[in-house]
């Protein structure tokens, strides 16, 4: 598969969820859309689409990609500098702003795998950075970073160097950002070593650690699958540890630790914040995806967990949850062709309002991406 589709699999439903939420009942979803530089039929663009991401933010939403239409024959951005970050602004219906991309960073080497996040101003988009070598080898990745405006300026040319690898030769292997307030977190672990890092960046572009912080200490095993999410003023990182599963910490908003960390239900949750709580999900490999709600410290309120949809043998990694300001979504794709992608939503009193789930269209593996 093209890695286009992922990018308007997401924008589609995105598209779909105005319709979707009406109570009074489920009218035909919308079909898919297509992101800047996807216009029209699929191929139109030069080079492959991938990497999305999507935020919220004043009164629409940034969707940032991964863009290789500068490759010059190599649609997969294999030539050491044909890959690039670029964004488009879609309205609060989905309704896409900038039918010709914003340029977030097309500098000389790779940018790719971005991330964005609001702070109630702009959004921080991040991505890993990598120069090409004088022999032509690839070089260190390191964290770039650049603020958005609300009206899709780019304000920080050149882009903010956030976060490097603390030993010679090492590259950002993770990443992830997150707001608090009008300060974003930004946290990357190399490839070396040196555990779990944070930057914070400040509204105006301040890098506010001039030496990044170390959350979690180096282990024996990297860490992955990291995942910041922010409710009450406190910061919740998510990861995989090799060692001991999935868990999750707390920090406080100077980046002080909250508390022991606290161990997850399952190797790959999804985790989303309602800015007071979370909700999480999870597969425990036996064809049932679960859901609870969770406190600020950890607490499972629903600890047999709440069974949402059906899965397909621990793939749980292929979840997604997100709050409405109402309620929660959970998205769950099954393996092509068994199902596709289904939604759930669930009230606050965890109660699912969805049984059985809402089916949206089939994907093939790996195309979801959510929303």
């Amino acid at each position: 598969m093209n890695q286009r589709t992922r990018s308007f699999l997401l924008v589609s439903l995105l598209c779909a969820l105005p319709a979707a939420v009406a109570d009074a009942g489920f009218p035909l979803l919308e079909g898919p859309s297509f992101p800047a530089g996807d216009l029209g039929a699929p191929g139109e663009s030069i080079g492959n689409q991938e990497d999305v991401d999507i935020a919220a933010g004043g009164s629409g939403f940034l969707v940032v990609w991964t863009d290789m239409r500068t490759s010059y024959g190599n649609f997969q951005g294999l030539d050491q500098t044909g890959r690039d970050v670029y964004a488009a602004r879609l309205d609060a219906s989905g309704n896409l702003i900038d039918t010709t991309p914003i340029i977030i960073s097309q500098d000389f080497g790779s940018q790719q795998e971005p991330e964005v996040a609001w702070n109630g101003q702009s959004w921080l988009v991040i991505w890993e950075h990598e120069t090409p070598s004088e022999t032509g080898g690839a070089a260190p990745k390191k964290i770039f970073g650049a603020r958005v405006a609300p009206d899709g300026t780019v304000l920080d040319n050149p882009p903010l160097a956030i976060l490097e690898a603390p030993s010679f030769a090492g590259s950002m292997v993770e990443m992830a950002v997150a707001a608090n307030g009008s300060n974003w977190l930004v946290v990357g672990e190399a490839d070396s070593g040196g555990g779990l890092l944070g930057v914070r960046v400040a509204g105006d572009g301040t890098i506010l650690d001039a030496d990044p912080v170390t959350l979690v200490p180096e282990d024996f095993f990297l860490y992955f699958e990291v995942r910041l999410h922010v409710a009450q003023g406190e910061y919740l990182l998510v990861s995989v540890d090799g060692e001991y599963g999935s868990r999750a910490r707390r920090f406080a908003s100077n980046l002080d630790p909250l508390g022991p960390p606290i161990d997850l239900p399952d190797a790959r949750p999804a985790v989303a914040s309602n800015g007071t709580d979370y909700f999480i999900t999870w597969d425990p490999a036996g064809g049932t995806l679960y859901g609870s709600r969770m406190t600020l410290d950890g607490t499972l309120l629903d600890p047999a967990g709440i069974p949402l949809m059906e899965s397909f043998w621990g793939e749980g990694e292929d979840s997604r949850v997100e709050w409405d300001g109402n309620r929660w979504w959970v998205f769950h794709q099954l393996p092509y062709p068994d199902g596709g992608l289904h939604f759930a939503r669930v009230a606050v009193n965890g109660t699912v309002i969805d049984s059985p789930p809402i089916f949206v269209f089939d994907t093939d593996p790996g195309s979801f991406v959510g929303a």
